[in-house]
């Protein structure tokens, strides 16, 4: 958020950037006329006589003066659009600079005090707990598989003993 200092500076400079524009579009209309002034001498110095009104050359003046400004009008808006953009960017950039850094201090500070409280006891209990679980669980998969294993070793054995003593009855 700008604040009422930011905002005036952007007022300020936005006051600085038109001024400068009147200043330029003075100059550019002085040069104008100027350049007027000095063609109408050079066609007076060439000892011709011409009958033209003052009103019609005003009228003249005052419409080329108005189409130079015309024609000149959207580089120096655009002149002072960049200028603004370039004086708003600058302030935005500063004010994100330094928000950056108030919060990344804050951030720090927070992050600080919360590992300050995690208890160590707890979280080396829950991993003991876990790791106790998944040891657990591996084993008894393979005291499982073990199981299975011997079970089928037994039923042989059984079957190598019920065929021996069958051969002994026989006999």
């Amino acid at each position: 958020m700008l604040s009422k200092d930011d905002v005036g500076f952007i007022s300020i400079c936005l006051s600085s950037l038109a001024a400068i524009f009147g200043v330029v579009a003075c100059r550019r209309s002085t040069k104008v006329a100027s350049s007027i002034g000095r063609t109408i001498d050079e066609l007076s110095r060439k000892d011709i006589e011409i009958d033209i009104s003052k009103e019609f050359i005003e009228k003249a003046a005052k419409k080329h003066v108005e189409r130079k400004i015309d024609l000149m009008m959207p580089s120096v808006k655009n002149d002072a659009i960049q200028a603004a953009k370039s004086a708003f960017k600058a302030v935005i950039e500063s004010e994100i600079n330094s928000q950056y850094a108030d919060t990344k201090g804050e951030v720090k500070r927070a992050l600080k005090e919360r590992i300050g409280h995690i208890d160590i006891s707890d979280i080396k209990r829950e991993v003991v707990e876990d790791a106790k679980e998944e040891a657990e669980a591996k084993f008894k998969d393979q005291l499982d598989d073990v199981l299975d294993s011997f079970n089928g070793r037994l039923e042989d054995v059984g079957k190598i003993y019920s065929s021996i003593a069958k051969k002994f009855e026989s006999k």
